[in-house]
């Protein structure tokens, strides 16, 4: 169930929604988990995503002319599709949505960065993909080892 978006500026404010969901989701996580490394990291995570939801917001207050990216990609690969993520979720149903919404932030960053002929915003979108990759990796280890444990 997509949203309908008219305007770069609509995009930009949801992928900026959808880094405060991740970040509160996170923090949550960390909270939660009784392995401290797994606690650190998902406070790293919450940074990460502080800091994409940084680079968004002064891209979405610099008034870019940027053409809207292909809206039919983001549909498609799930980006559009908000964050209803509830804390009773199983932890394996978790993991495989947030290795769905990982990818396809990924995917948007990716489409965001072939969109630009701005040297400068194509490598940050490239940097922010390659972030929400490693995101989706991690998940995935954690997915499998869910699945090795059954």
């Amino acid at each position: 169930m997509g949203m309908q978006f008219e305007t770069f500026e609509e995009i930009l404010e949801f992928a900026i929604g959808q880094e405060r969901a991740a970040q509160v989701f996170y923090a949550h996580l960390a909270d939660e988990a009784s392995d401290p490394e797994k606690s650190r990291y998902y406070r790293e995570l919450v940074d990460q995503e502080q800091g994409h939801e940084q680079k968004l917001t002064e891209l979405k207050d610099s008034q870019l002319n940027m053409p809207t990216p292909d809206l039919e990609d983001l549909r498609k690969c799930g980006y559009l599709d908000s964050m209803p993520l509830a804390p009773e979720m199983e932890w394996k149903q978790v993991l495989k949505y947030l290795i769905k919404k990982e990818k396809s932030a990924k995917m948007l960053y990716t489409v965001l960065a072939n969109s630009t002929a701005k040297q400068e915003l194509s490598e940050l979108f490239q940097y922010l993909a390659e972030q929400e990759c490693d995101h989706a990796d991690y998940f995935q280890k954690e997915y499998n080892a869910c699945l090795n444990a059954e």
